[in-house]
């Protein structure tokens, strides 16, 4: 418990944002990466605990980034067109990324439905099987994600 307070006091002086970098580059947050970890590294700390503290901090930063992405689109849309330096940063504004919405399409909706029921009708099979024409339906090969730690957080 020691050394989870000695983090969180490390991260935060009154009233400041955590303490982090004042050079804003990948080497830097890699450096910072390090000394977030290294008491775990060495032993000095339990690595599940440091790990549920940076997650804390994670969605923090999470949180602050969605209340104040208005204000900073707002002062980021003031740069060049092209985009300019900011604190070292190159900043720029862009669209966000186009999809398509093809619900309007009755033909693309059926296709869609044969799809789910198909996948439904795979998902169920235990066993290669086939149909009266021949046609050999296989089960679907099952594939995992690499494991995580799954963290809830109190209200």
């Amino acid at each position: 418990m020691e050394n989870e307070t000695t983090f969180e006091q490390h991260m935060m002086e009154e009233g400041k944002m955590p303490t982090t970098s004042i050079k804003y580059n990948k080497t830097e947050q890699s450096i910072m990466a390090n000394r977030f970890i290294q008491d775990a590294l060495d032993g000095n700390e339990n690595p599940l605990h440091r790990f549920i503290a940076l997650r804390n901090l994670e969605e923090s930063v999470s949180i602050a980034l969605e209340r104040i992405k208005g204000d900073a689109m707002i002062e980021a849309d003031k740069l060049a067109k092209g985009g300019d330096r900011v604190l070292g940063v190159n900043v720029s504004t862009m669209e966000g990324r186009r999809t398509f919405d093809y619900s309007g399409d009755s033909v693309w909706l059926d296709l869609k439905n044969k799809m789910k029921d198909r996948e439904d009708f795979l998902k169920g099979l235990k066993e290669p099987m086939s149909d009266m024409q021949g046609v050999i339906s296989n089960p679907p090969m099952i594939k995992y994600s690499g494991a995580t730690i799954v963290l809830k957080f109190d209200k």
